[in-house]
């Protein structure tokens, strides 16, 4: 089975919706395109959350469930641009960056994704 890493930025409701698709489709996905998203970072407008394999279900819930409370998770995050560098130090290869925030200013990031071959998906907001 492929997996294809994921980076999320934005995890309020349009993110949590999408981490819960990718939780709720994991086997539609793997039956359909033989693919897993393998989600590696969760980031909000002040932390962020990452693995070294991948977040678990039971973790990308407990994201979800902290932050419908408001509550925060993660440590401090860097800038997003640094947050892609990051990420691509420690894993080379292909991901998918996913953009669901309303933040202004994130060109560099989707910038730094595009430089380093991923693949940029953005929100319609």
């Amino acid at each position: 089975m492929k997996t294809i890493p994921v980076l999320l930025l934005g995890a309020g409701g349009v993110g949590r919706a999408l981490i819960q698709q990718i939780i709720d489709g994991r086997e539609t996905v793997a039956a359909r395109a033989g693919s897993r998203l393998a989600v590696r970072l969760v980031a909000d407008s002040q932390r962020w959350v990452r693995a070294d394999d991948e977040l678990s279900d039971a973790d990308l819930k407990q994201i979800l469930q902290a932050k419908q409370k408001r509550e925060t998770v993660g440590e401090p995050r860097p800038d997003p641009a640094d947050m892609v560098a990051a990420y691509a130090e420690q894993f080379p290869g292909p991901a998918i960056l996913v953009d669901v925030t309303a933040a202004n200013g994130m060109e560099p990031a989707l910038n730094a994704a595009l430089d380093r071959g991923y693949g940029v998906v953005l929100a319609n907001k």
